[in-house]
């Protein structure tokens, strides 16, 4: 009965929506936070990881870029530690 509230708002995170009672998935909005579709999408944020730790954004080859994208499916924490890694083997440092 709180989630009727007009004053509250309510945030669920799950990744197991077969688990969630069938009423707490009627009175909310599911938003679904998959893996992005083109493996492209992730050279926007390589480039920045890149340029903030001192090198060229062709430091990394993109086909490597990509690989790392496709092996972390979805998920940008392993994606931007992959990357990172990558720059610092090619002399890149991490801004403190």
């Amino acid at each position: 009965s709180v989630m009727d509230l007009k004053r509250c708002m309510f945030f669920f995170t799950t990744n197991y929506l077969h688990k969630v009672d069938a009423g707490i998935i009627n009175r909310c909005y599911l938003v679904e936070m998959n893996q992005g579709k083109d493996p492209q999408s992730y050279l926007t944020i390589a480039s920045n990881v890149m340029t903030n730790m001192g090198l060229a954004i062709t430091a990394v080859a993109e086909s490597t870029v990509l690989a790392h994208a496709s092996k972390a499916k979805g998920s940008l924490r392993e994606f931007v530690s992959s990357v990172v890694i990558e720059g610092l083997k090619a002399g890149g440092i991490v801004p403190i």
